[in-house]
């Protein structure tokens, strides 16, 4: 597709898979819970991509802005990434409630002003859904508990809060069922007694690096269902996408890559032992820094070694998709050039 690589095609096929699959399980809205776009100002291409997909998919589409769609601390004037697609989805650029079915959804959008936890308790002082709805939150706030597995930076970002207190702007708000984005770390957090409360945190639809590694709750959507009056069902189904893997040679290697499913795409990276090179698996070889191959290959694909930014930076090049007649060693010249600046 014109102006976009390899892993912009990627990601633009993983929306198009998740749309399709939302329709055949006959969900009515589709709604993204913030940073459709990483970049808050996406190319051109990525934006019409994005439009066609929505405007094929057959049902409503509801978009709240995360942090990663703002150009500004609010989008209350609508100034977000998402903008250009008012066309073909309903933007909440401010809290909103609606009905979307049998569901009363309060959708909230990144605020950069205060934290998160301030700004949903402030909402929920002013916006409540009936008591006998079935309500649902849609937001862009990252979770966390008192587990250990919390991180320090996670008890302190403005754009994160402790699943406690979302319980309580849930409960002052009237809603049962809270969705959030944000945090790439799938999550969820049930309250006991009541109204039996639940937080899902959806985690990351598309991993784009080894920092969303492993293959166990990436690529998830989650589906909400009306079981009867009041009472709600919520199934997670996984998009077929992009995985990063690290793997060590220390490790079992045979079977790792087996059973791969149509629609995936596997990024591996080995960390190599080179104390023990018979831990490599059949068929690998090991091309040294020179980067010349051994003189006698064996059959299969090959690592490359790269132990310098120089290195690094001449096989980032050497991956890039350019336009036709574009001279790859004049761009890595230029990149280097800039990689020396930056350092």
């Amino acid at each position: 597709m014109d102006g976009l690589n390899r892993r912009g095609r990627e990601t633009l096929a993983v929306l198009r898979r998740a749309v399709t699959l939302a329709k055949e399980r006959g969900v009515q809205v589709f709604a993204v819970c913030g940073d459709l776009f990483h970049n808050r100002r996406p190319e051109p291409a990525v934006i019409r991509a994005v439009q066609a997909i929505f405007e094929e998919a057959g049902m409503p589409i509801l978009l709240v802005p995360g942090n990663h769609d703002m150009l500004d601390e609010t989008c209350a004037a609508g100034n977000t990434a998402m903008a250009p697609l008012y066309q073909v989805a309903t933007i909440a650029n401010s809290p909103t409630l609606s009905e979307i079915g049998p569901f009363s959804v309060l959708s909230v959008p990144f605020d950069g002003k205060n934290s998160m936890g301030q700004h949903l308790a402030e909402v929920a002082d002013y916006m409540h859904l009936a008591a006998s709805s079935a309500g649902v939150l849609l937001t862009h706030v990252g979770v966390f508990d008192d587990r250990e597995t919390a991180p320090a930076w996670q008890r302190t970002a403005r754009d994160g809060m402790p699943a406690g207190e979302l319980f309580e702007a849930m409960e002052k708000a009237g809603v049962d069922l809270a969705f959030v984005g944000n945090y790439h770390d799938p999550g969820q957090w049930f309250q006991l007694g009541g109204k039996g409360r639940r937080i899902y945190q959806l985690g990351t639809l598309c991993p784009a690096t080894h920092g969303d590694g492993g293959l166990v709750q990436r690529g998830r959507m989650g589906l909400v269902y009306e079981v009867s009056q009041g009472q709600t069902r919520v199934e997670f189904v996984e998009v077929p996408g992009p995985r990063f893997l690290t793997i060590s040679t220390d490790a079992c290697l045979a079977g790792t890559m087996s059973g791969v499913e149509e629609g995936f795409t596997y990024y591996g990276r080995l960390v190599v032992d080179l104390e023990a090179p018979d831990l490599l698996p059949p068929g690998w070889v090991v091309i040294e820094e020179s980067g010349e191959a051994p003189a006698e290959e064996a059959e299969g694909p090959s690592l490359e070694m790269i132990d310098t930014p120089a290195q690094a930076l001449r096989s980032y090049v050497a991956d890039m998709a350019l336009p036709e007649g574009a001279r790859r060693e004049a761009v890595l010249g230029l990149a280097s050039r800039y990689w020396r600046e930056a350092s």
